[in-house]
């Protein structure tokens, strides 16, 4: 028996599964690689084979306004309609006719406020508490987003991307993306036969050591997050009126006190060569944690670089300065500022983006 076949996945995927439908006067430039949009007809473009990345609105218009001397007329066009279509929708990317969620890659997320948190479910809210949340979401969606810029930059955790996606087309060719993440409790698992469960074994693997959830395609991780909650029923094991703490490691630990104190000694207590770097920039003491926001400012680049460069590559292969400028002006630094995140990201930076 299959997992991936008998694992549902709608916990994990959009609500909606809509065909996604883009209506004319869209229709695909000229030189756009057809492996990118492979089913094109006079009413819609079927994103069934690959994912496609739109870009967010304040790029699209720097792309517009820097790029229109190499980018034709019809594919800007094109972009515009793509970049319209994923706010209707609410998404990042399409996958499989699909949405697919990624909120760091989404420029237009609304805050926490009181009637939100009632629809969630929530009886006791208060404006202190939406307060209070949107600050937490703020801190550590920063760091998330620092962590997977650092990610990318590590030649290390793309080799092993690369050995997973060797193996990460089962059988029934359904992608690594849509294997449970670590986080489903075991008695919620159905049975595998040996190769898939084996499989599943190295990628779960996989995500314990970079200390993600799961991916949300084989280039978005998704990171493991805190969770400080009363006993539910995936920690059945914990006494009644108790909390539950689960921090991962790869977040700060900032500030006195007992309970600071036990997880900081608790987190360096894990042995983690491979986030040495990382740990030393988000320590208690350091001096390098001004290099977060540069960091996250990475993650968005190399992959807003690498969307552009694999739509337009003959395009954009002698518009190179012209792009620095164009993300320097998305990003409001220097282009030098651009140029340096450029080296830094060498081993991602021209690697093609999968198609899962």
């Amino acid at each position: 028996m299959n997992l991936i076949a008998q694992f549902d996945r709608s916990a994990f995927e959009p609500e909606t599964n809509e065909p996604v439908e883009l209506e004319l006067p869209l229709k695909l430039p000229k030189g756009f690689q057809t492996i990118q949009f492979p089913e094109v007809n006079h009413r819609q473009i079927s994103f069934d084979k690959t994912v496609v990345y739109p870009l967010p609105e304040k790029l699209r218009q720097s792309v517009e306004k820097c790029l229109r001397d190499s980018i034709d007329a019809e594919s800007l066009d094109f972009e515009k309609e793509l970049t319209k279509h994923a706010r209707e929708r609410g998404c990042a990317a399409f996958r499989w006719k699909s949405n697919v969620e990624y909120p760091m890659l989404i420029d237009y997320l609304p805050p926490v406020t009181v009637e939100l948190m009632q629809q969630a479910g929530s009886t006791r809210v208060t404006k202190k508490s939406t307060d209070l949340a949107n600050r937490n979401l703020a801190f550590f969606a920063r760091y998330s987003k620092a962590y997977c810029g650092w990610l990318v930059s590590q030649s290390e955790y793309w080799k092993d991307v690369d050995s997973l996606l060797e193996t990460g087309v089962m059988q029934d060719g359904t992608s690594i993306c849509a294997i449970p993440p670590v986080s489903v409790p075991k008695d919620m698992r159905v049975e595998a036969d040996s190769d898939t469960a084996a499989s599943i074994v190295v990628i779960h693997e996989f995500y314990a050591k970079w200390r993600l959830k799961n991916l949300a395609t084989m280039d978005w991780p998704i990171i493991l997050q805190p969770l400080l909650t009363p006993t539910t029923p995936y920690t059945s094991n914990s006494p009644q009126g108790t909390i539950n703490p689960v921090y991962p490691d790869i977040f700060p630990i900032d500030g006195d006190g007992i309970l600071s104190n036990i997880l900081n000694d608790a987190a360096q207590s894990n042995d983690a060569p491979q986030l040495s770097s990382w740990r030393t920039i988000i320590s208690r003491d350091s001096r390098l944690k001004k290099r977060v926001d540069s960091f996250a400012r990475r993650f968005e680049f190399q992959h807003y670089w690498r969307v552009l460069n694999g739509r337009y590559p003959n395009e954009l292969a002698k518009s190179v300065n012209a792009l620095d400028l164009c993300f320097a002006e998305y990003f409001d630094v220097s282009a030098d500022t651009i140029r340096s995140d450029r080296r830094a990201l060498d081993c991602v930076i021209n690697r093609p983006l999968s198609m899962c």
